[in-house]
């Protein structure tokens, strides 16, 4: 918790706002941390892109067809440009229109119109 509020200084994040923390993986390790209110989780994926450059990474828990499609719209579609909220797949194009994508065919589709 001491990490959010070093990088998040205008979110009130307490014990109480925490359902479960824990640790998987191997080395580096991440940090799970369950929200008990959707909110302050919200607000947090919405300021994660101030984390650029810290080395610490935030990001929300995709199911995993979810995860395989944000992997898949990022090979097709360049990293910088996709990313992924409230389950949601989106990127945003060149005129900075947001478009939001629900499966491969339709991610195929506006690759392949991008190009033309």
């Amino acid at each position: 918790m001491s990490l959010c509020a070093r990088k998040f200084p205008g979110i009130p994040i307490t014990q109480s706002n925490v359902v479960s923390a824990k640790r998987i993986g191997r080395q580096p390790r991440p940090t799970v941390v369950e929200f008990c209110n959707l909110q302050i989780c919200q607000l947090l994926l919405r300021q994660k892109k101030d984390l650029k450059g810290s080395g610490t990474l935030f990001s929300e828990m995709l199911t995993k067809p979810r995860l395989q499609l944000l992997s898949y719209a990022k090979s097709k579609l360049g990293l910088c440009n996709v990313w992924s909220s409230k389950e949601d797949i989106l990127y945003k194009t060149q005129s900075g229109r947001v478009v939001k994508f629900s499966d491969q065919n339709k991610i195929d589709l506006f690759a392949a119109n991008a190009e033309n």
